[in-house]
């Protein structure tokens, strides 16, 4: 197999050219478990703390990669402290992934608190806000 330019990695033959790349997924997988359970610890940390140390984590929470903080808001997003959901609220708002956009809307719906719900809209609905509202729908 060597004579055909393959090389054995990990008990499978493969090109050359693939080791690199590979090592690239894991090392961006490692990273991504890594943000993620820093993520998660911050949350943690801002449920369980007073104003002091939920500034930190807020602060904390700033220098982790927008692309790591969706899966663990997502889940702080079901947690029972109220100060947790929004922060997770506002954050996913912030970082605006269109992943977002689902655990959003159900937890609007679903919230029992108040301050998450969502507000009913006091403007008149007229043919031009409807005809903008499907401009802007996914299809």
């Amino acid at each position: 197999m060597r004579l055909k330019g393959l090389v054995e990695r990990g008990g499978k033959w493969i090109l050359r050219r693939r080791p690199r790349s590979w090592t690239c997924r894991r090392k961006e997988k490692a990273r991504r478990v890594a943000e993620q359970d820093k993520a998660s610890k911050l949350l943690k940390s801002f449920a369980a703390g007073d104003d002091r140390s939920r500034k930190f984590a807020q602060e904390a929470f700033a220098g982790i990669d927008d692309k790591y903080k969706f899966e663990p808001l997502a889940w702080a997003l079901r947690s029972k402290n109220a100060d947790v959901r929004l922060f997770a609220e506002k954050e996913l708002g912030r970082v605006g992934d269109r992943r977002s956009l689902r655990p959003l809307l159900w937890r609007a719906v679903h919230d029992p608190t108040p301050t998450c719900a969502p507000v009913p809209s006091t403007r008149p609905r007229t043919s031009a806000t409807r005809t903008s509202w499907r401009r802007w729908s996914v299809r």
